[in-house]
């Protein structure tokens, strides 16, 4: 079964040979890389250049000089390029475990087989949090970030909280047609796109199983902070952040309700409308509304700084 990895780059020398290293050397064989850099002014245009003549049968390096601007649009342009059946995720700063594609397509395959290569399935995997030297932080994203995978399938509970990291992810041919074209100036990220979009029309699924080193530094494009309640108290600006966190998810809302329209079954439609509504309710309301309508994160600290900041 044939697999396309989609790599975004942008000033990513540090890492990225490191990551390539552990893409090439998986044990699953049957896939290409499309890497697409996004402007970078470093060496990472030479590397991806470099690990393209050494393995000319596996990386493809799309050649376009207009920067985007963004990963999402980064990725969003990569996804117009690929034609597999399944497709991967990859940051530049990590490192992929040896049996990480086997492993996502070996589980979003058992679940296909089960509902059907016409749904759309989006399968996400644990990984193991590191610092900038792979030392390790957390032996599990979902305990690091207290992230309940059951919820995960739960279109209230994604349009709050993503609970996996695009580079633990795969997706099949039927969500990526369905995720394009994207619309890159209204969500936060390809990866949440996606996630929603399999929420609305298909299937959300949870590998426990880690697949990938990841490294968390000062240049991540997303840093991930740990949830703890000293991240709260310490950082300025905390409530003008819920604000416009809140505000994005709502955006992201409203794109799928304008892109799909009527096509989106009725009981989810009415889960979109009613998390767009809020922002139009009295105070007490909008807290009525939060938790009925369990638009909620899995953990207690976050829940309280959206229910008073909101």
């Amino acid at each position: 079964m044939y697999v396309d990895v989609l790599l975004a780059t942008y000033n990513g020398e540090e890492y990225l040979v490191e990551l390539l290293e552990s893409i090439v050397n998986q044990d699953y064989h049957e896939f290409g890389i499309i890497a697409r850099d996004d402007g970078s002014t470093d060496r990472t245009k030479d590397i991806l250049e470099d690990f393209s003549s050494l393995y000319p049968d596996k990386i493809l390096v799309v050649e376009d000089d207009r920067p985007t601007g963004s990963a999402k649009s980064n990725f969003a342009e990569l996804l117009s390029y690929s034609k597999a059946d399944y497709v991967l995720f990859a940051d530049q700063d990590d490192i992929w475990l040896p049996k990480k594609i086997q492993i996502l397509v070996d589980f979003i395959l058992e679940h296909e087989a089960k509902w059907g290569k016409e749904v759309p399935i989006y399968v996400f995997s644990d990984t193991v949090v590191t610092d900038s030297n792979l030392n390790t932080i957390s032996e599990s994203y979902f305990s690091f970030k207290k992230i309940d995978t059951s919820a995960a399938s739960s279109l209230s509970n994604v349009l709050v909280c993503p609970p996996m990291l695009g580079c633990a992810s795969v997706i099949n041919r039927a969500l990526r047609e369905l995720m394009l074209p994207m619309p890159v100036d209204k969500i936060t990220g390809h990866d949440w796109w996606g996630l929603l979009v399999a929420a609305v029309f298909g299937k959300v699924l949870c590998c426990q199983t880690p697949t990938v080193l990841y490294r968390i530094h000062g240049s991540n494009s997303s840093a991930q902070k740990e949830v703890r309640l000293g991240s709260y108290i310490k950082v300025r600006g905390k409530v003008k952040a819920v604000r416009r966190g809140f505000c994005l998810r709502q955006l992201q809302a409203l794109a799928l309700l304008e892109r799909f329209g009527d096509h989106i079954p009725h009981d989810k439609r009415c889960i979109l409308s009613h998390f767009l509504s809020i922002k139009n309710d009295s105070f007490f309301l909008r807290r009525i509304k939060i938790v009925k309508g369990r638009y909620l994160y899995p953990d207690l600290i976050r829940n309280v700084a959206m229910l008073l900041f909101v």
